[in-house]
């Protein structure tokens, strides 16, 4: 069942009712991984091209189009690109392409989900053992599209396989490039793809609860979670107030780990300077 609430973007955004993340989100607060947003709209300017690589169900691709010139907006489930063409309908810079994204032209299995049957509904995995949906594939390399300027991918683990399929792009071009970083298999691959170009990488750690949500509910039902992601920059572009990504050894879990070391640290210290 399809319900709808207010967005900072759209008086009337479709959401499934039984999703329990997304949907979920949108009823009680009115938005979604809005402080993730707001860092990425930071980024933009009016003549600012967007790659929103893992659309869902379209809250970033309404948010970005409030800012950009053009969202090029890229859904493999059909039951979230209903609701992504529907919330993205008559916005002029965006374009929707109802495809996964990978290294090659071609056809790919997807998770299909009962949107009556209460789930995670942004959590659709393409090349897995149980996907049973046959959806196309495309290359972004081989699109044509203008040129990027940022390129947003959250693919739940097949992030890899966006690269291939896009290094060209970003070779020609050198976007600026935010990933999901904390399902990949591949973080070594990816950051060394990138490093061979010059890109820097820096960790991109954000709250899902925004305590200035846009409903201005008070419950964190989010539990004090986050995001890992990076933010990968082309050389040159300054950065500041993110920790590096130390090599390409290094993992979100060991990020997370000298995260928790360094609230440690300050709480010992804190307990020691009130005794």
């Amino acid at each position: 069942m399809i319900e709808y609430g207010k967005t900072r973007y759209k008086d009337k955004f479709a959401f499934y009712k039984e999703d329990i993340v997304i949907g979920k989100s949108i009823r009680l607060y009115g938005e979604y991984s809005q402080l993730e947003v707001d860092f990425m709209l930071k980024l933009f300017t009016n003549e600012t091209v967007v790659y929103d690589i893992g659309g869902n169900i379209g809250y970033h691709a309404t948010a970005f189009a409030s800012k950009v010139k053009q969202v090029y907006s890229f859904e493999p489930n059909p039951h979230n690109y209903t609701l992504l063409q529907q919330n993205t309908d008559g916005l002029t810079n965006v374009q929707l392409f109802k495809c996964a994204v990978g290294a090659t032209n071609s056809t790919i299995k997807c998770i299909e989900f009962d949107p009556n049957v209460p789930g995670n509904f942004g959590s659709v995995q393409v090349g897995v053992p149980n996907a049973t949906l046959e959806v196309l594939l495309v290359a972004i390399d081989g699109l044509g599209l203008e040129k990027p300027d940022f390129i947003k991918i959250d693919v739940e683990g097949s992030e890899y396989e966006v690269f291939k399929g896009c290094i060209n792009t970003i070779k020609m071009h050198t976007p600026v490039i935010f990933y999901e970083a904390h399902e990949t298999e591949h973080g070594k691959e990816i950051y060394e793809m990138l490093d061979i170009l010059e890109y820097n990488m820096y960790w991109a750690t954000v709250n899902n609860y925004n305590p200035n949500n846009f409903l201005q509910h008070k419950e964190d039902v989010f539990g004090n979670s986050a995001l890992f992601s990076i933010l990968a920059v082309p050389p040159g572009m300054p950065v500041s107030g993110f920790d590096k990504v130390l090599g390409p050894d290094d993992s979100f879990d060991k990020y997370f780990d000298r995260l928790r070391q360094r609230v440690a640290e300050y709480n010992k210290k804190l307990s020691e300077s009130n005794k």
